[in-house]
């Protein structure tokens, strides 16, 4: 917004690339990420590293390890239900709106099984 707003023309003219960002958002399962994520925390449950006891830091550091975000690729069919979105217009949105922003969730599973997630 910032380098749109100072070097394009003001008459319209210009382009912008993309002009259009959409967020979704999903409920999905990927149990192989899960396990993987678990047994890199399992490690705190030591309790003689050394001779040092890791275990009273198990909890927290279990927590943390799955509030930190996954960046990747998926396959959808990892996806449980239908998404929820929001699309930005980069050719005319201004910063206050991106600075904060809602998207409603409302999640319906399509089939049965452990959500681990929101993709």
């Amino acid at each position: 917004m910032i380098a749109r707003d100072r070097y394009l023309r003001k008459d319209g003219q210009g382009s912008i690339f993309p002009t259009i960002g959409t967020i979704q958002l999903a409920p999905f399962t990927d149990a192989i990420l899960w396990n993987e994520t678990m047994g890199k925390a399992r490690f705190w449950d030591c309790e003689n590293f050394y001779g040092i006891d890791l275990s009273p830091l198990a909890h927290d550091a279990k927590q943390e390890a799955f509030r930190m975000p996954v960046v990747g690729c998926f396959d959808k069919s990892m996806l449980m239900g239908p998404s929820n979105w929001r699309s930005f217009d980069f050719r005319s949105i201004q910063i206050d709106e991106i600075k904060e922003f809602t998207i409603p969730l409302m999640m319906q599973s399509s089939y049965t099984g452990i959500m681990h997630g929101i993709a």
